[in-house]
């Protein structure tokens, strides 16, 4: 179970309000441009390698940890889960999709800037995330925390960059 985001214009997310249908295909040609990039070193489908990564991000099984770690601090916006359902019975894994405006993004991204991993990670013992049963259950491992960080990381960057273009993101579980 992975945490995906995409990057959206407001046009693009006009499209996927009506149609999530069509948001899931336009959401997976982006996923599949990164996967072959990373394979083969070339773009995928007219889809540019460079642009690719600039609007999909993967949090791969990292997600619940974050969004342990997010809500553990308090923070005002749900970037691993959205804050908005795209379309009722859509299932895109795990469930539907869900969204962040162009607003709650720049909130998001102007939040996560002043919140370093270190902050986020400070006084969370391995063995509270293992009493939480935080998937993906390996904190046994010494180094579980620096593999979220790890996945943590790009995630404000993305967001800023995100604000900054004015977009908003979808985000979904596979």
């Amino acid at each position: 179970m992975n945490g995906e985001y995409l990057r959206v214009t407001g046009a693009e997310l006009r499209l996927a309000l009506e149609d999530p249908d069509w948001a899931y295909e336009f959401a997976n040609s982006w996923r599949e441009a990164i996967d072959f990039a990373d394979d083969a070193g070339a773009e995928w489908d007219g889809r540019d390698p460079a642009e690719a990564r600039q609007r999909f991000l993967t949090t791969h099984k990292a997600w619940e940890v974050i969004a342990f770690l997010l809500r553990r601090a308090s923070f005002p916006i749900d970037v691993v889960m959205g804050e908005h359902t795209l379309g009722d019975d859509s299932d895109w894994g795990y469930g539907p999709a869900r969204y962040l405006t162009a607003q709650e993004v720049a909130q998001a991204a102007a939040g996560l800037a002043a919140l370093p991993f270190s902050a986020l990670a400070d006084g969370v013992a391995l063995a509270d995330l293992a009493a939480a049963s935080v998937y993906p259950m390996i904190w046994d491992e010494p180094e579980a925390l620096q593999w979220v960080q790890h996945w943590y990381e790009p995630l404000p960057t993305f967001l800023a960059a995100a604000a900054h273009a004015g977009d908003s993101v979808l985000v979904w579980l596979d």
